[in-house]
């Protein structure tokens, strides 16, 4: 597969992952009352930051990241890898630039 294969499908798991994740938010409420517990409502949302650790951690890897440097510097490793989804999403439209966004004066 080429890189832009590769980038390609990140972007489509990252716009999964966000549509996902917002459609989780929103009914968080009912989740609650379905399932009783607020701790039940807290091990959702962890097991949805373990799940984007997993996704960055196999984007990292993907995308020519080593073990060895992964080792060395995770947080920086997937933050790197994080600002790179959120580049490939801004430039195929899937999130609007940040520059773009409307500002707010004070």
């Amino acid at each position: 597969m080429k890189l832009r294969e590769f980038e390609d499908q990140a972007a489509n798991v990252a716009t999964s992952l966000r549509h996902g994740f917002e459609g989780l938010v929103s009914d968080a409420s009912s989740f609650e009352h379905k399932l009783g517990t607020k701790d039940s409502l807290l091990m959702l949302i962890l097991n949805i930051a373990i799940l984007t650790v997993i996704v960055l951690v196999a984007l990292f890897l993907l995308w020519g990241g080593t073990t060895k440097e992964l080792q060395a510097d995770p947080v920086g490793s997937l933050t790197k890898t994080a600002h790179k989804v959120e580049a490939n999403l801004e430039q195929s439209g899937l999130i609007p630039h940040e520059h773009s966004s409307p500002t707010v004066s004070k």
